[in-house]
This record gives C-alpha cells, sequence and structure tokens, in this order.
C-alpha cells in the first residue's frame, strides 16, 4: 500500500451485519484480497486481531457507528495495522472503510 499519489489507499467494502462481505467498493491492499466477496470480514486480519474485528462489528450493530485504531493484516509480506470506520447504512448493511489512519478513513467516506 502506497500513498505516493495523493490518494488515500486502503479498502472499502459493504458487508451484511453478521460481517460476510458482498460488495468491494475500493481494495489497495494487493493480490493476496483479491477474491474477498463472500467472505467474513474478520478473516482478513491476523489470528490477534480477529477478536478485536468482531467487537468492532458489534460496535457498529449496536452504536451505529465505531472507529478501530489498530487492526492488523499481512500486505505484500509484510504485518500493517490499519485504522477502520464502520457505519451502520441500512437494515443489515453496513459500510467498513480501512486506511492508515481515522483521518483518512473519514476523508475517504466523505466522497462514498
Amino acid at each position: 500500500m502506497k500513498e505516493s499519489t495523493g490518494k488515500i489507499e486502503g479498502i472499502a467494502c459493504l458487508c451484511k451485519e453478521n460481517g460476510e462481505i458482498f460488495k468491494i467498493l475500493q481494495n489497495d491492499l494487493g493480490e493476496s484480497y483479491e477474491d474477498l466477496e463472500g467472505g467474513l470480514f474478520v478473516n482478513l486480519f491476523d489470528e490477534k486481531s480477529r477478536a478485536k474485528a468482531s467487537s468492532f462489528l458489534i460496535d457498529i450493530q449496536t452504536s451505529q457507528v465505531a472507529f478501530s485504531s489498530s487492526l492488523n493484516l499481512w500486505i505484500d509480506n509484510a504485518m500493517q495495522t490499519l485504522s477502520f470506520l464502520g457505519i451502520k447504512i441500512k437494515e443489515e448493511q453496513i459500510i467498513i472503510i480501512g486506511a492508515e489512519s481515522q483521518e483518512d478513513t473519514i476523508a475517504w467516506y466523505r466522497p462514498l
């Protein structure tokens, strides 16, 4: 993941409330994250971050919006930490955005 062009990079997806990804809006995570639709959001992360990712989904369901500032995943053979923003946008549907900082997730959400 690089931000050399000034464009915010990361991932944006639509999920069911249970965390099943059903649409990828943008994905800059690399080849190992190409076929995400139909998979679970929590499975994107290393084992230590999965419990935190599950709590993040629960927070979205109960509060309509949630931030998580440190979920780890492997990108290009290196562990990366991304910040995530999740917002319930329809009944049983959420948008999740992950980028290098909370500020980037908010900036990225605005034009979506």
